[in-house]
């Protein structure tokens, strides 16, 4: 169990900048949420994944998270932070921490409980797109569905490396 109760800071770059910002047009029919994983489809946002699945190297690439709900409207303004090389987010494990899991690379699994979000997949090594870089220090080693920092590899982000 969390030792605090402070809230982890979602995403962050890790050489302290902010977060770069861009706006693009919405896709149609679209049901994201702020927080969520999102791509560009001809130029407009799109959920990366849909709840449920997983987010690996053979898919879309992320452009980053989206900063707002969609509208439901094609080309409403969605403000987006892009992932790059220096992005770091925080989010649970599938299973247990463990001391062996920073250096590790995992796909990632949207879920679909309260808000949605991202989990590592750390029972799908095949086809990985993030990398474990830490064991949040809120959680415990061992800790089922505990938390931790991972960046993503930088070929499967939407503007590379």
């Amino acid at each position: 169990m969390p030792t605090t109760i402070e809230k982890p800071r979602l995403w962050y770059r890790a050489d302290g900048k902010p977060l770069e910002q861009r706006t693009y047009p919405e896709a149609a029919l679209q049901s994201f949420k702020r927080g969520d994983h999102v791509y560009l489809s001809s130029g407009k946002v799109t959920a990366a994944v849909s709840a449920g699945s997983y987010l690996d190297s053979t898919g879309a690439k992320p452009l980053g998270i989206a900063e707002r709900d969609a509208s439901g409207q094609t080309d409403t303004p969605i403000p987006v932070s892009i992932i790059d090389a220096q992005t770091r987010m925080v989010g649970p494990v599938t299973t247990s921490t463990a001391v062996t899991l920073p250096g590790q690379t995992f796909q990632l699994q949207r879920y679909a409980s309260p808000g949605g979000g991202m989990n590592v997949a750390t029972d799908h090594a095949t086809n990985p797109v993030a990398v474990v870089t830490a064991v949040h220090p809120q959680y415990a080693v061992g800790e089922q569905y505990g938390w931790v920092e991972y960046r993503y590899i930088a070929a499967d982000t939407a503007f590379g490396a």
